[in-house]
């Protein structure tokens, strides 16, 4: 029995130390339990991080942006340096059109990775949304640099250039877009536009038509080759290329407003009306028909009714320089030389040389 009490004494005493060990633990102890108490926390944090992100990007797929800014933003504030949480707050903000804001969030990815490609690119399509051109071109060109393979920005840089009237540019790029995909048709046909701004018709109807053997059925090209058949002086050509535009899309009033010009240009006017009937019924505030279908009518002698033409178009576009020299001269016509005057007047202040010459010429003060 003694031995049987010294033994439980020990044990007892054992615990003792034990527990007394605990509570004063070395420097390197308490720093590694430390440590893995932080550990710890990290990790929760980052996981409350990844969470608000995971909700931020089921808002932003179901369209709902203002949602997803604020999880990315929940997300960002636990975890400053998620690069996902601005890259994916700075796209919300370019679905809403907030373009200063989607710019600092796509920028502070780039400080984390500046040679982040979509960053890149995202902030190229902030800037040119917002009409910073040369910042635009910048990115994309980074963007290029950083993934050369990428269709995307070879395809801004060409559309940026010819915005800016820069047509030899625009051409390169289009065409290096045509060696990156040579069987999508927009290339082609933005690269005929380009030669059309040259007045490089032959090349132009050669590119619209290489995008129509891709796939012919797009309307907008069977249209721009239309225009350019005009400018190279073939009428019936450019009739043909508008036809079959408005049977691809019967809605297409740009196409039926361009055929309703040419058949007034071959003396057409009562077709010419129907066509800009129809461009006016495919969209009823497309100043330009209202404008032509008044011209029509005007050549046929029906000067009040090519009065309201004008006046709506003026309605839909105050500015509409040739629609005022137009109502001026219907209004002439009309025996209303009052309201002609003020027309031309109102011309003349908008820049119109036409103008001008009508009121100086038929007007006194």
């Amino acid at each position: 029995m003694k031995i049987t009490i010294t033994i439980i004494a020990l044990l007892s005493f054992c615990a003792l130390n034990a527990q007394e060990a605990d509570s004063s633990l070395t420097d390197v102890e308490k720093a590694f339990r430390d440590s893995i108490a932080a550990l710890n926390l990290e990790s929760d944090i980052l996981a409350k991080s990844q969470e608000s992100y995971n909700k931020g990007i089921e808002s932003y797929n179901a369209g709902q942006f203002d949602a997803a800014i604020g999880h990315f933003s929940d997300a960002l504030s636990l975890n400053p340096v998620m690069l996902q949480s601005y890259y994916n707050r700075g796209a919300s903000y370019y679905a809403k059109e907030q373009y200063d804001a989607a710019i600092n969030d796509f920028s502070k990815v780039l400080e984390m990775d500046e040679s982040h490609y979509n960053a890149l690119f995202q902030r190229g399509m902030c800037r040119y949304s917002s009409g910073s051109m040369e910042e635009a071109i910048g990115d994309f060109m980074e963007a290029n640099m950083a993934n050369p393979g990428q269709e995307g920005p070879v395809y801004q840089l060409g559309t940026i250039y010819f915005l800016l009237q820069k047509y030899d540019e625009s051409i390169t790029y289009f065409s290096n877009c045509i060696k990156l995909n040579p069987k999508k048709p927009d290339y082609f046909n933005d690269r005929g536009s380009a030669y059309r701004m040259k007045k490089d018709y032959v090349n132009a109807a050669k590119d619209y038509e290489q995008a129509l053997a891709i796939n012919d059925n797009l309307a907008y090209v069977k249209n721009n080759l239309g225009s350019v058949k005009k400018l190279m002086g073939d009428q019936n050509a450019a009739l043909v290329s508008y036809d079959y535009a408005t049977l691809s899309d019967g809605d297409y009033y740009i196409a039926f407003n361009n055929k309703g010009v040419v058949l007034c240009e071959q003396g057409k006017y009562e077709e010419g009306m129907k066509s800009f009937d129809r461009a006016i019924a495919g969209n009823k505030s497309y100043a330009i028909s209202y404008n032509n279908r008044g011209a029509a009518k005007f050549k046929m002698e029906y000067y009040k009714e090519a009065v309201k033409d004008f006046n709506q178009a003026i309605l839909l576009d105050p500015n509409y320089v040739n629609a005022y020299v137009n109502r001026g001269i219907a209004r002439e016509m009309a025996r209303d030389q009052k309201g002609a005057c003020s027309d031309w007047k109102k011309a003349d202040e908008l820049g119109s040389n036409a103008g001008r010459k009508f009121y100086i010429n038929n007007c006194n003060d």
